[in-house]
């Protein structure tokens, strides 16, 4: 009796034991399912991963012929083999375009490298050979700009920009680098850039007359762009073509952005205009002494004189001539003077100027001159009468004009 107590004893022992391992493990089970969903939830898919689309027949293949092709083209361009490299080229071109415009896109950053690191030999072979398959290529066009301007051939590279502005091509795939600028604007703003520079080196050599010949040619391309005509126009007036040089300036006087700078160059213009019309005089008591030249060569000094009908020159002046100017003895005359009748000899010269104011065959009568200061003769009015002349007393100039 007393064992049968017994081994019920243990086996409700045993079943209460496992009741409580049962709930234990269920608490334990419900307290961790948050944390574990949390993890599960963190671990990518793998299934996803692994199971990726086959690659369709454009998209990129690392195995294949065309990666083989694709490989060799490479090593043939480092090698700068570029036949051999545009051979591989064109074939990937039929098996697989998008392998074809990666290879394309590698070449030319390696052409900027060569292009900072001033391989231009190299960058001058590959384009050859390019345009040989693809002469209107925009990308490669736009890397002969590059290295013509790179290497000083400034008009030629904006030649080329001109040519890509104009083509008229399809360049909706075309990919600048200078963000919120089309294809258009870009080239423009490198012309422009280029043709600045270039300007601005010229002025400062004062080359003036290659200022107007690149200026001109650039006005074929943009007839409208007002740079171009300043720098025109100040040149024309630097070579002393002031009408020009205001013929480029109208149509700039009222250009708002323009107006001030067309309106300066137009003064400067005038100014030298008037300039270059007046001539320095030397004041002499009530009179005015003015400088000329016999043949460019033999300067005297004349008193402005006119009432005097015939000029006069000096006879110690006449003596110290050179007698290369072989004046042409004409005749004796009685000149009237202040002392009374002299009669005096007359004598051609072949042409007298002042400031660039020609005369020819101009006569002089010769006399003594002993009671002038600083004077080698009178300027009359044989000489006088070939212009229209002003006296400004107050500037002391002499404006003369046909």
């Amino acid at each position: 009796m007393q064992l049968r107590i017994i081994l019920l004893l243990i086996l409700l022992l045993a079943v209460s034991v496992g009741v409580n391992v049962f709930l234990y493990s269920r608490i334990v089970s419900h307290q961790l399912d948050p944390f574990l969903n949390k993890k599960i939830q963190q671990i990518p898919e793998t299934r996803q991963i692994v199971q990726k689309p086959v690659s369709s027949s454009t998209e990129e293949d690392n195995s294949g012929p065309e990666n083989e092709k694709f490989m060799l083209a490479l090593q043939l361009f480092n090698n700068h083999q570029f036949n051999e490299a545009m051979a591989q080229y064109e074939e990937l071109q039929l098996i697989n375009q998008t392998r074809a415009k990666k290879l394309k896109w590698l070449w030319l950053e390696q052409l900027k490298a060569r292009l900072k690191s001033q391989q231009y030999k190299a960058i001058e072979s590959f384009i050859m050979i390019y345009s040989q398959y693809y002469p209107y290529d925009i990308s490669v066009l736009t890397m002969e700009a590059q290295l013509l301007a790179k290497q000083g051939n400034i008009l030629e590279a904006i030649e080329v920009y001109y040519s890509l502005i104009n083509s008229g091509v399809d360049i909706d795939a075309f990919d600048l680098e200078s963000a919120g600028l089309n294809p258009e604007q870009q080239w423009l703003k490198q012309v422009h850039q280029l043709a600045s520079n270039y300007l601005a080196d010229l002025k400062q050599q004062l080359f003036w007359q290659q200022i107007i010949d690149f200026s001109e040619t650039l006005l074929n391309y943009e007839p409208d762009y007002p740079p171009y005509r300043l720098s025109l126009a100040e040149a024309l007036w630097r070579l002393k073509q002031p009408e020009l040089a205001k013929d480029q300036l109208y149509a700039l006087l009222e250009d708002q952005l323009y107006s001030h700078q067309a309106k300066t160059i137009f003064e400067q213009v005038n100014q030298a205009a008037v300039e270059s019309a007046s001539i320095s005089l030397k004041p002499q008591g009530e009179h005015y002494l003015v400088s000329g030249q016999f043949n460019r060569h033999d300067t005297v000094e004349l008193m402005i004189d006119t009432g005097a009908s015939l000029s006069v020159l000096s006879q110690n002046k006449f003596d110290e001539l050179s007698n290369w100017l072989a004046p042409v003895y004409i005749q004796h005359a009685n000149i009237n003077t202040a002392g009374g009748l002299v009669n005096a000899p007359i004598y051609q010269f072949e042409y007298f100027e002042i400031n660039g104011h020609f005369v020819s065959k101009l006569n002089f009568v010769v006399m003594e001159l002993n009671d002038m200061r600083n004077a080698d003769g009178l300027l009359g009015m044989n000489y006088l009468k070939q212009f229209v002349f002003q006296i400004d007393q107050k500037n002391n100039l002499l404006f003369l004009s046909k």
